[in-house]
């Protein structure tokens, strides 16, 4: 009987042992388990962080790109009316040298005529 009652605390240490190995590995594998689950929110946290990040450095970038657009398009409009104002002012100097020309004409001609006249007077 001793040889059976010691087969039977062999057997019953066995299946203790594996018990005892079946328990810490289910333990171990809801640890990884959760350590994983974890680390995947860690991950989603941070993505989402850098997300934000990102999406505050596009907003910075294209704010400035917006206010140096506007201050360029109204360099362009203030350059466009000083050259109306240009243009308006070359206009008018031309029509006025067209007038002085053809006043310059008739006094020439009134010159001329007044030359021929003086001329004849002398000549009597």
């Amino acid at each position: 009987m001793s040889e059976d009652l010691r087969s039977f605390f062999l057997i019953f240490i066995a299946a203790v042992s594996l018990l005892v190995a079946i328990r810490s590995n289910s333990r171990v594998s809801k640890q990884d388990f959760k350590n994983s689950e974890d680390k995947a929110k860690k991950d989603a946290k941070d993505a989402e962080d850098r997300v934000k990040e990102n999406a505050v450095i596009e907003t910075k970038t294209s704010t400035s790109i917006e206010i140096k657009l506007d201050y360029i398009s109204r360099g362009m409009d203030d350059i466009k009316l000083n050259n109306r104002a240009q243009t308006e002012k070359i206009d008018c100097i031309t029509s006025n040298v067209s007038e002085m020309k053809s006043k310059m004409c008739g006094m020439d001609e009134s010159l001329k005529s007044a030359h021929k006249r003086i001329d004849s007077l002398q000549n009597k």
